[in-house]
């Protein structure tokens, strides 16, 4: 494994774009799609404005979300609408394939098997995804198998 260093959350912006753009290419180009799994927090959201100006294979591409808080639609707090924000709002993305996790409806833990079910439609049983964008936000949540799990043992910032 390899660790870089940034020197603040511009370049770690950037390069993630750079990453995210290179790997949506080489899957588009490979399979006729490329699948981005995006969590909230500030890093996916600045790395999405600076990926929205990319040349990139746009209508091939799926965007799936990966938490969510429930709030109202267009609620400040709901990562969705940070993901419209930065990414919908300048760049060429269909519309529908933004898929949001479904957290206004009244029974959750349907609507959340029925996301399950879009997932493997999307993506195949089980869903292969082509790349995912965790936060690195120092409270952030992050899978258990994660590397910065496996070498940090406190919420450390990546960036200020």
């Amino acid at each position: 494994m390899e660790i870089t260093i940034l020197p603040d959350a511009d370049a770690v912006a950037r390069q993630a774009a750079t990453i995210v753009a290179a790997e949506a290419r080489e899957a588009v180009a490979a399979r006729g799609r490329f699948i981005l799994a995006l969590s909230g927090g500030h890093t996916p959201w600045h790395m999405l404005g600076v990926l929205a100006r990319e040349e990139l294979p746009w209508d091939s591409m799926h965007i799936v979300q990966v938490d969510e808080r429930v709030a109202p639609a267009q609620h400040p707090d709901r990562n969705l609408t940070h993901l419209r924000d930065s990414l919908l709002a300048h760049a060429p993305l269909r519309p529908e394939h933004l898929y949001a996790m479904p957290v206004e409806s009244a029974e959750l833990e349907t609507a959340a098997e029925r996301y399950a079910l879009t997932l493997q439609q999307i993506a195949g049983v089980p869903p292969v995804l082509d790349s995912s964008i965790w936060a690195l936000d120092p409270m952030a949540t992050r899978p258990p198998w994660c590397p910065v799990i496996q070498c940090c043992t406190s919420p450390t910032p990546m960036s200020r």
